[in-house]
């Protein structure tokens, strides 16, 4: 009996070797390949939908635009009288008042008087610490607890500001993007120039999708957004072709204009933001004033955008572009005879007159 307690301790010593901790069973543990692949998905992920987003920006942008010069083109018809009633352009509103200080200047040191339309009824053309202190002090008292506390809470803020300024600098440069639209828009004087560039824009999203799609980006996340360009390019095909029809006809009708009067501009170029003013002998009739009756043509025959407001009190026009005319290109202001005076009489000569830029 003494001889098998020791063999069955023996027994249960061994057995409980062989069942201790150095025996068990090794946990599954991730390998580090699998984790580099899972953070690699992941920033795929984000990266995808960082893109989208901007995309979508993009594409609001686009859709604003082309929504604002169609209803610019469609107010080329209207009368004069009936927009000055309605909201003035955002854009014109935003302007800073240094610029329009800076502006206001500019416009008055550039005027000039030439002869313009004194057959036709008008006179003139002029142109125109204490937490972390305490941190410090809690250290001192009491180490294990500084070690924690102060460093487990600097962290988790570290961490905090480290995302939030990641996405603000994401959610910038989406902004940027989007931004840069309309500085594009802003180069072209020119209708035509704005739809065409809208047409790119939208064809440069497109490849951004292919290029999501060849990465295996999910097609339920891809194709509202084709939909959504398929439908604003048709959009900007129909305007381009109702903008060639019209500009088509002002152009024959400048060209064929024979009684027009020529005239020359005093300066032979004037500043790239030139605004004409045009007086006239007699008070005008608004509702026979529209922005097709004062036009503005590149050498493309393109319509230039502009503005026109007409001052009772003086009797004058003043027409000036939304954006600042090229530098070093020519164009023709054109003011056609179809306006009249409140006495119902019509103007006896339109006029043409071609100015560059410096």
């Amino acid at each position: 009996m003494k001889k098998f307690i020791p063999a069955v301790a023996a027994v249960l010593t061994l057995g409980m070797v062989f069942s201790g901790p150095a025996f068990a069973v090794p946990k599954d543990n991730p390998k580090p390949e699998k984790v580099q692949k899972v953070k690699e998905n992941q920033e795929s992920n984000k990266g995808q939908t960082q893109q989208l987003k901007s995309i979508d920006k993009q594409l609001d942008k686009i859709e604003e635009k082309l929504t604002h010069y169609q209803e610019k083109l469609q107010n080329l018809y209207k009368p004069i009288e009936d927009l000055e009633e309605e909201t003035a352009d955002p854009t014109v509103e935003e302007e800073t008042p240094e610029s329009s200080d800076q502006g206001a200047e500019e416009q008055s040191s550039e005027q000039e008087d030439t002869n313009a339309l004194s057959e036709s009824g008008t006179e003139e053309t002029n142109e125109d610490s204490s937490e972390n202190e305490s941190n410090v002090d809690a250290a001192a008292d009491n180490e294990d607890e500084s070690e924690e506390e102060p460093i487990s809470e600097d962290d988790s803020d570290s961490i905090d500001n480290d995302e939030t300024t990641e996405v603000d600098e994401e959610d910038s440069s989406i902004d940027e993007e989007a931004g840069e639209v309309e500085e594009e828009l802003n180069e072209y004087p020119g209708y035509a120039g704005k739809f065409n560039a809208l047409q790119n824009r939208l064809d440069a999203v497109n490849n951004r999708l292919d290029s999501l799609a060849a990465k295996g980006t999910a097609t339920e996340e891809l194709q509202s957004r084709y939909g959504r360009i398929e439908l604003l390019s048709t959009q900007v095909n129909v305007v381009l072709t109702a903008l060639k029809e019209l500009q088509n006809d002002v152009q024959e009708k400048v060209d064929n204009d024979e009684s027009a009067e020529e005239m020359e501009p005093a300066k032979s170029e004037v500043p790239a933001s030139k605004e004409w003013n045009i007086k006239f002998a007699q008070k005008l009739n608004e509702k026979t004033l529209s922005n097709l009756d004062i036009i503005v043509l590149d050498t493309a025959e393109n319509l230039i955008e502009t503005s026109i407001s007409y001052s009772e009190e003086t009797k004058s026009i003043t027409i000036k572009p939304a954006q600042p005319y090229k530098a070093g290109e020519t164009y023709t202001l054109y003011i056609g005879k179809d306006i009249s005076g409140e006495n119902g009489l019509k103007l006896k000569n339109s006029v043409k007159m071609t100015f560059s830029i410096e």
